[in-house]
């Protein structure tokens, strides 16, 4: 039986983090959202209820997507767990599209000049290419062959 390598367990683990982390950000959404809505609901002013809707609304869109997100997180936390092959694969293109996205916020720094997110953006884009890196080590696709 093969090892799975310390990296994915770390991987996996972060994984699995994130899943619940996103499932409390959808809890906080849907309670926060129902109580903000309630709030501006009450107030008698025109359009409080109006407005109590697009909050309810908004925020219930939101701990949907996060709730997704969670479930995303955790089927993917499993793969890498189990050493499923689409685990690697699905970590492999999150991390590529993350860094993307991290080169967009690159040159919105530059554009905007913010010292700050141009170091942020650089941090983020060199802990993705190393775990782009690490996915492809020979030990890594070794030990997702296995399985």
């Amino acid at each position: 039986m093969q090892q799975r390598p310390v990296g994915v367990t770390v991987l996996a683990v972060l994984q699995f983090l994130g899943g619940a982390f996103c499932l409390l950000a959808a809890l906080a959404m849907f309670l926060g959202g129902g109580a903000i809505a309630a709030a501006l609901a009450s107030g008698a002013r025109e359009g409080g209820a109006v407005g109590g809707g697009a909050v309810a609304l908004i925020m219930g869109v939101g701990g949907f997507l996060f709730v997704f997100f969670a479930l995303v997180s955790v089927v993917n936390g499993y793969g890498m767990w189990k050493l499923k092959g689409w685990g690697r694969w699905m970590t492999i293109i999150f991390t590529g599209l993350s860094a993307l996205f991290c080169l967009l916020g690159l040159m919105a720094a530059l554009v905007h000049f913010n010292p700050f997110t141009f170091v942020w953006q650089i941090f983020w884009l060199a802990i993705y290419a190393l775990i782009l890196w690490y996915m492809f080590t020979p030990d890594v696709q070794r030990a997702f062959q296995s399985k």
